[in-house]
């Protein structure tokens, strides 16, 4: 994380969030408790007493883009809360 920040303020251009970079941090924070820590969800799930419904395996890549996008988009404009309340 020291790292990316460190990269992120020395880079010429702003800072856009990627999804790589996302899978990576997962990826680094859940090593040695997920196996498949770093990979985007591609199997049906479901969150039994809920009402949401998650999305189509096939369409989280793209609403993770989506999300890269609106955080990269507004990263300026909106207030660091903002953006992580919307990122959870």
């Amino acid at each position: 994380m020291v790292e990316l920040i460190g990269e992120a303020i020395s880079a010429a251009a702003p800072f856009r969030l990627r999804p790589h970079v996302i899978q990576e941090l997962n990826r680094i924070s859940l090593q040695n408790i997920d196996s498949e820590a770093g990979r985007l969800r591609d199997t049906p799930m479901r969150i039994e007493g809920s009402g949401h419904r998650p999305p189509p395996a096939q369409d989280v890549p793209k609403h993770v883009d989506e999300l890269c996008e609106y955080v990269s988009d507004n990263w300026v404009a909106l207030s660091a809360l903002h953006l992580a309340a919307y990122v959870m």
